[in-house]
């Protein structure tokens, strides 16, 4: 082998070395947030991505759970059914403008289809599969810069209450949180995968329902009147 030759190894080596060596420290943050939910009501939660350093962002595919922390037998948190996916025309959303869900929803179709094909995947009551890509202009893959925190997804939850009295759920607790096992996979436009450095899970606590403005004034007139008669009477003693 010439001299010439095993140089030209020796560099290729080196430089899959030192791509390997900052894919391996370019790395993502996931953040899932935290909410309150009424008996039976439903709640959207923001999933935010950022970079522990700039990184170039063209694909993912990331699965959520939720699970109980506390809660009430014959009581869950689920997904909607229908997961809205508007967050692909938020500003903040990852690959705004670029997304391959680009486009108008289809009202017509059982998920928000923006593209033909769903960026969400119910797998099951608590579990939820996100996929998206970004693309240019011609249709190509493309990539976002990941930095400072943007938003990555939303998830639409709805608590399923069953048979059992809302006053009893007031307080319980659920777990959403990113699968780290057979998910998450990011990818670079290079087609490296993105580590995630950590993630950060989400709590859902039950709380009861506020009264509506005009309920509220109804209990408070019930008060009144019984105190305007009674003072009544003690004006007429």
């Amino acid at each position: 082998m010439s001299r010439t030759a095993f140089q030209l190894i020796v560099l290729s080596a080196l430089l899959a070395t030192l791509a390997n060596w900052h894919h391996a420290h370019a790395e993502v943050i996931v953040q899932i947030g935290n909410g309150t939910v009424t008996p039976g009501g439903t709640i959207t939660l923001d999933v935010m991505i950022s970079g522990t350093a700039p990184e170039d962002l063209a694909e993912y595919d990331v699965i959520f759970d939720v699970t109980s922390i506390a809660s009430q037998a014959g009581t869950a948190l689920e997904l909607a059914a229908l997961q809205n996916e508007s967050f692909l025309l938020d500003p903040n959303y990852v690959f705004f403008g670029t997304d391959d869900g680009m486009g108008a929803p289809d009202p017509t179709a059982s998920a928000a289809v923006f593209d033909g094909v769903p960026a969400t995947a119910i797998a099951s009551p608590t579990r939820l599969q996100v996929v998206d890509l970004a693309v240019d202009a011609a249709g190509d893959l493309s990539f976002v810069t990941v930095d400072t925190p943007r938003l990555l997804t939303q998830i639409e939850l709805v608590h399923n209450l069953g048979a059992v009295d809302p006053a009893l759920t007031v307080g319980n607790t659920f777990d959403v949180s990113l699968d780290l096992f057979l998910e998450p996979f990011f990818f670079d436009f290079d087609g490296f995968e993105i580590n995630v450095d950590s993630s950060i899970s989400g709590t859902v606590t039950v709380v009861a329902a506020v009264p509506e403005p005009s309920t509220a004034f109804a209990l408070a007139a019930m008060l009144i009147v019984p105190l305007s008669i009674r003072r009544r009477k003690r004006l007429r003693c």
